[in-house]
């Protein structure tokens, strides 16, 4: 024992400045579980220039953070989650993490609950701002996510839900003398026994506003296990949501440190490797708790907590900590903008629940500081009690990497277009296409040119409706990535060879195929989302479709043969 100082309530992480002269703590101050007693959120900095023996009282400046009150409605307004029972701004607030910049001059500190970033002036130990986060709107491509626990199938897809970010760990990086931050979007819900913002969707004291969402039933009757909070998304307060809340982003986000401006986010990158993964995709979205298939899908997925960043040969590198699959995801952040995902690496156990579960706390030591003259990164498995100490290795040849994927409609067939600016010979990509933008086929391959290049591909099979494109990039090396998702549409056929009625049905709806139908012809009935509701094989030119089972609610009959696709709209009442 060397000495001891008092800081702020509750201080949940610790850190040196880089000069090693002080020492600052985010002190959390969470509530008592009755909610009757709410310490107030700060952060503490501790001068240690005069060294540890003899450490005093003095040496400690705790930042309030209560010239923020009073202001509740006008951060509620901006974005900013002030929502605990009888809480001030500063009773609120609850900062979880720091990180600083390589100056020593500026800390961020992320407040999880509250879904914003403090920024502190450490010359002067003031606050400067603090940053709303916004939310993440999962029904945009690249944004899908798993939201249901109990089915026997990963369904990836996009859905109306936005996702508060609410980040865990941060850190600072530059590129190009411009300062950025990195966030794991772990979220976090505030759910004691006094206190609970905690919902499912389909709890019908969560009313979804009829305006924004026409069909509510259909909403909750796809995506009731979804946890949403009620303390957010009702922006006019009348009781009904505008806008459904999730927990987390299931993702990393890059924000310019200056103006907390969202400069990239992984989008769906995590939850859609673990599902193509050889090996982990057998417990997919698995909690740290056992191994359950999808336990977590309805609750904020593989929830990255943890993240460093690590300059290694010329490029840098974000290592991510999931703390319900477990294991670290790393991706190339040498592009700010545009990331390009390297590897993902676990040591949990799939024979039996076992191994290294729970990565929380994450440290990577560069090759100078190692013992064994290679970088290593340390995995903290919370729950296995474990570390898992990985050597790292740069492997040659690199990954591709390229700018966005493009694709657009040009009459009947359809155009893709990308750039690559880094890949070896020998590389591949594969094109894939999908219709609901989950599952992909592929539908050609070419070789890359060994150098930045410029790729147009045409697709003259479109299916009709919407046509989803990634590329699959298949390095030399055998490791694998993959593109944005790109979407062209191909316009429903005007032969009119479909008829329907009534529109809206209640109970029954007649189909009619004018003109006749071969023998392979079939029925679908796709709900908003595109998930299949109804299918039957077409063996005569009109049929009845039972829709008693089926909400109410708009839906789409796909009619399919080998020489015709046709979609008609129609509405279940």
């Amino acid at each position: 024992f060397i000495s001891q100082v008092t800081v702020g309530a509750m201080p949940d992480m610790i850190t040196f400045n880089h000069a090693g002269t002080k020492v600052l703590t985010a002190n959390e101050g969470e509530p008592n579980t009755e909610y009757t007693n709410d310490p107030e959120g700060s952060i503490s900095v501790i001068d240690i220039s005069g060294g540890l023996v003899g450490l005093s009282q003095g040496q400690v400046t705790t930042i309030s953070l209560t010239g923020f009150n009073g202001q509740e409605a006008t951060l509620r307004a901006s974005g900013i989650r002030i929502f605990g029972p009888n809480a001030s701004v500063a009773q609120d607030l609850e900062p979880e993490y720091i990180a600083i910049s390589d100056d020593d001059q500026t800390a961020w500190v992320t407040c999880q609950e509250n879904n914003a970033l403090l920024v502190i002036d450490l010359a002067t130990n003031a606050v400067v701002n603090l940053l709303p986060l916004g939310t993440k709107d999962h029904s945009l491509p690249g944004n899908s996510i798993d939201v249901n626990d109990q089915s026997d199938a990963i369904q990836m897809a996009n859905w109306p839900v936005h996702g508060v970010y609410m980040p865990d760990a941060i850190t600072y990086f530059q590129v190009g003398g411009t300062e950025y931050v990195i966030t794991a979007n772990e979220g976090d819900a505030r759910e004691w026994d006094g206190y609970s913002e905690v919902d499912r969707l389909n709890n019908a004291t969560y009313m979804l506003d009829t305006v924004v969402f026409p069909y509510p039933e259909v909403i909750k009757a796809n995506l009731g296990r979804l946890n949403v909070t009620f303390a957010s998304g009702d922006a006019d307060g009348d009781g009904w949501y505008e806008e459904i809340h999730t927990y987390g982003g299931r993702s990393v986000s890059i924000w310019d440190a200056t103006t907390g401006t969202l400069v990239w986010d992984s989008g769906d990158d995590m939850e859609l490797m673990i599902a193509q993964h050889p090996v982990y995709s057998a417990i997919f979205n698995a909690s740290n708790a056992n191994n359950g298939f999808k336990n977590r899908s309805d609750d904020k997925g593989p929830e990255p907590e943890g993240v460093s960043v690590a300059a290694i040969d010329d490029q840098l590198y974000a290592f991510i900590a999931l703390e319900r699959m477990g294991g670290c995801m790393v991706y190339n952040i040498t592009d700010p903008s545009a990331p390009v995902f390297v590897t993902y690496v676990n040591t949990r156990s799939l024979v039996a629940y076992g191994g290294d579960q729970g990565s929380e706390g994450i440290l990577y030591i560069p090759a100078a500081s190692s013992p064994s003259g290679q970088p290593i990164l340390i995995l903290a498995n919370e729950v296995s009690s474990t570390l898992s100490i990985f050597g790292v290795t740069v492997n040659t040849p690199t990954p591709i990497e390229m700018s966005s994927l493009t694709a657009r409609a040009e009459g009947k067939w359809n155009r893709l277009e990308w750039i690559t600016y880094r890949e070896d010979a020998g590389d591949r990509m594969v094109i894939e296409r999908s219709s609901n933008g989950a599952d992909f086929l592929k539908i050609a391959e070419l070789s890359a040119e060994g150098k930045a290049e410029s790729y147009t591909f045409i697709d003259k099979q479109p299916i009709t409706g919407a046509n989803h494109y990634r590329l699959q990039l298949v390095n030399v090396d055998g490791t694998i990535s993959y593109s944005n998702v790109a979407t062209a549409w191909q316009e429903v056929s005007k032969k009119g060879q479909l008829r329907v009625f009534p529109n809206p049905a209640s109970d029954k709806l007649k189909v009619i195929v004018n003109g006749g139908q071969e023998v392979r012809a079939s029925l679908t009935v796709l709900d908003i989302t595109g998930h299949q509701v109804y299918a039957e094989e077409l063996r005569q030119t009109q049929t009845t479709i039972d829709l008693e089972q089926v909400p109410a609610g708009t839906y789409f009959l796909k009619y399919v043969d080998t020489q015709h696709t046709e979609v008609v709209k129609f509405t279940r009442q």
